[in-house]
């Protein structure tokens, strides 16, 4: 089972497989978790300010996210923070179309961001720009941290990230001269190896420039305030759980298969792990071992395939569901949910007909 819409309700086949005692489930992410990790490590919890607190940024930088395209609730924060005088600074190896909402726009080679954040890091410190007192009463290991980031020059950060020195030291000089600065993270720059050390730079780099716990500040990446709303995974019945690792699942199936208790009937919904797990053809191979397989699915993706019973779901537009965002104002104390209702269309029989065509053409009827 995957994250699909993300809808509420979702969580309802979690449930339905709790009434017969539980099943072998995934856990883990292919996904954010690498950074919630890492925020949890260097702030006790991953939390993100709320968006309207980017107005009280004199900078902000969009560090691997494209608000344009996958994050509107903050492109419209970001026009109205430039119209105010707030520098906003985009890195991203790719120029996406958020590069219309930037003032400039640096593009560091893919996975090379906690390069960059170190060697920023290491100009503040040696300009003494860098926040003293919040180093010295709230952080741990800053010695030791200092004697690591002095080993990122610019010049040896330029030969790995592919930016110039100039680049680099006119970014420490913004974060210098401008507080509070805000950083916006995406959800790519950490899916690299190493990629929970590199939010964790990124991280040091903004309680080093004093962003860390001030209005206007922080290094927002996301939050799981939704988790607080109403468990319907069933948790509450009796029942007994095995876990996969999703980032590990081809070995694990393996290894459940070898077991004297393997897996008998497998179902897969909301996730397409044939092609999006790691080691695809040893996933693609695993479920062979399964006596039965069925995939809840609204398209032939590589899964379905594999699978000896295909049940058509529908799609978020043809269903009523709650659903939240890691740029929601909701919270524990108050706040609101973003409600999807009702459903946008009655149905997608056309879908369904060509879907229906497009397996009879696969299977060479």
């Amino acid at each position: 089972m995957g994250g699909g819409s993300q809808g509420l309700l979702k969580a309802l086949d979690r449930r339905f497989f709790a009434h017969f005692g539980g099943a072998t489930v995934p856990r883990g992410s292919l996904c954010f978790f690498a950074g919630l990790a890492a925020q949890a490590y260097d702030f006790g919890v991953a939390c993100h300010h709320e968006p309207p607190d980017l107005l009280k940024s004199r900078l902000v930088l969009v560090w691997g996210r494209n608000p344009v395209d996958t994050n509107l609730q903050t492109a419209w924060l970001l026009r109205e923070v430039r119209r105010r005088g707030a520098p906003v600074v985009l890195i991203d190896p790719q120029r996406t179309r958020s590069a219309a909402l930037a003032d400039w726009v640096l593009q560091p080679r893919p996975g090379t961001d906690a390069a960059l954040a170190q060697a920023v890091a290491r100009e503040l410190i040696v300009s003494g720009c860098y926040a003293t007192e919040f180093v010295s009463g709230h952080t741990v290991g800053f010695p030791a941290y200092r004697e690591r980031v002095m080993e990122w020059t610019p010049e040896r950060a330029a030969t790995v990230t592919g930016l110039s020195p100039e680049d680099i030291r006119r970014l420490a000089g913004l974060l210098s001269d401008r507080h509070p600065a805000a950083f916006i993270l995406g959800w790519g720059l950490q899916r690299y190896r190493n990629g929970g050390a590199t939010v964790r730079a990124i991280d040091a780099l903004g309680a080093i420039a004093g962003s860390v716990g001030v209005p206007g500040g922080g290094v927002s990446y996301a939050h799981r305030h939704w988790r607080e709303l109403a468990s319907l995974e069933g948790r509450e019945l009796p029942q007994e759980v095995r876990s996969v690792r999703r980032a590990c699942l081809g070995e694990d199936l393996e290894a459940l298969q070898r077991s004297d208790r393997p897996v008998a009937v497998a179902v897969i919904a909301r996730a397409n792990p044939a092609c999006q797990a790691p080691e695809s053809r040893r996933v693609r191979a695993a479920p062979e071992r399964v006596p039965f397989k069925v995939s809840i699915e609204h398209f032939l993706t590589d899964t379905a395939e594999l699978a000896d019973l295909v049940l058509p779901a529908t799609t978020f537009l043809e269903e009523e569901d709650v659903y939240v965002s890691s740029w929601t104002y909701w919270r524990r104390n108050g706040g609101s949910v973003n409600l999807l209702t009702p459903a946008a269309v009655a149905d997608m029989g056309e879908q369904a007909a060509l879907y229906e065509a497009r397996c009879a053409l696969r299977k060479g009827r």
